[in-house]
């Protein structure tokens, strides 16, 4: 099946620098919204809690934000979720934990108050909501192994302030023992207090569907993970194709990569979109998806460099392009109908991931003829002309010894 005649003559290569100068300006632009939009990083990237929730009866926006930032939660992001009638929400906050500064001090101070002075008190937003207290004086006798009237009591001091139920557990030796306090999931605290605050409308036992929670030092490793992961692909590409081709194909497929990625991310600070663990796989998924676009157009490009010897590197490419052009194009339109039907019946997560595909697509299948091969002609020029050079300067190989043939009269004497 061919939708373009493989014999075609569209001079692809004579308009290579109206093609990389528009490259160049989308790359630049996408670098500019970057650095000046940023990227919207989600809970993966930045830690935080993302949790759904499903309500009983309907309920505004605006009701849940303001319950939710009354339980300390600042600056929730609340939106609809699915249909209109199922009256779900997806809410996202900042923190991964239910203590923050202000009530972990709160803490500190009602339980030096009411329980024991404190020698040490030990919480960070990185360790969430487990907290170490030492106190200056023993709280039990050492000797009454099953005295728990301690714990008891510190649990009853922490639960007191209603900002989640506290778990206690001794640590450390008997004689100076320490206190592990873990408040109460994020799940359970939301699901208690939602249901306080809207009543019938919300059930405490089903209406928190989903919760996914990741500390700040995770979502920082997951962050720089993502960058190696994708770093270190085209790393191996540019070896890869070193070694299947050689030098000269290889910097082009590289860098039309990072012109597929760069532009992708753009648009994503562009529009906002929450910047997922799943759009790290999306990228990934593009690099693969261009890179073998590539191999085929530079497969062909060696083809025809045996075939077409004497032609010049330009008349060889532009043929390979257009020889190729049927293939790339039905390849490209086959796979954007099945991701567009991800993103147009997808929800969530799902369209945030077909978008950076169809960008992905779109962009990868005009780079590797219009960045990849106008790329390789430069390459492919400069190692002729560094070949010529070693060969011109090379000094000329020494002339061989001249032995005249002898006479007649020589074997005669």
């Amino acid at each position: 099946m061919q939708i373009i005649n493989p014999n075609s003559k569209y001079d692809f290569v004579g308009k290579q620098k109206l093609f990389l100068l528009v490259s160049s300006l989308a790359v630049l632009a996408s670098l500019a919204l970057v650095a000046v939009m940023g990227i919207n990083f989600g809970v993966d990237f930045r830690g935080g809690s993302e949790i759904v929730l499903r309500f009983d009866k309907p309920v505004a926006v605006d009701e849940v934000r303001a319950s939710i930032n009354a339980m300390g939660f600042e600056s929730p992001d609340v939106q609809s979720f699915g249909a209109a009638d199922e009256n779900r929400f997806l809410v996202r906050v900042s923190r991964a934990s239910v203590l923050n500064p202000e009530n972990a001090k709160t803490l500190q101070d009602t339980l030096a108050r009411e329980v024991a002075p404190i020698e040490r008190f030990s919480w960070s937003e990185e360790g969430g909501d487990v907290v170490y207290i030492k106190f200056t004086t023993p709280l039990r006798d050492p000797n009454k192994s099953d005295d728990d009237t301690d714990l008891a009591k510190i649990k009853a001091s922490a639960s007191s302030l209603k900002l989640a139920t506290f778990e206690v557990s001794r640590r450390g030796s008997e004689s100076a023992p320490e206190y592990e306090l873990v408040a109460q999931e994020v799940q359970s605290t939301l699901a208690a207090k939602l249901s306080e605050s809207f009543k019938d409308a919300f059930n405490k036992e089903s209406g928190v569907e989903r919760v996914e929670t990741v500390g700040p030092r995770v979502g920082k490793q997951l962050r720089e993970d993502g960058i190696v992961s994708v770093l270190l692909s085209l790393l191996f590409i540019l070896i890869y194709i070193a070694f299947r081709f050689d030098l000269r194909y290889a910097p082009g497929a590289v860098i039309a990569l990072f012109h597929d990625i760069i532009i992708t991310l753009g648009v994503f600070a562009a529009l906002q979109i929450e910047f997922t663990l799943p759009i790290i796989a999306a990228l990934l998924a593009i690099i693969g998806y261009s890179l073998n676009d590539t191999i085929v157009i530079f497969d062909r490009i060696r083809e025809n460099f045996t075939q077409m010897a004497n032609e010049k590197v330009e008349t060889v490419v532009n043929t390979s392009i257009n020889e190729s052009l049927s293939r790339t194009l039905l390849t490209s339109l086959t796979t954007l109908i099945a991701v567009a039907a991800l993103y147009i019946f997808g929800g969530g997560l799902v369209r945030s991931f077909a978008l950076a595909l169809i960008v992905g697509i779109i962009v990868g299948t005009y780079s590797s003829s219009f960045v990849a091969s106008p790329i390789m002609i430069a390459m492919h020029k400069w190692l002729e002309k560094r070949r010529l050079e070693r060969e011109k300067n090379q000094p000329p190989p020494p002339a061989e010894p001249q032995h005249p043939e002898p006479s007649p009269e020589d074997f005669a004497s």
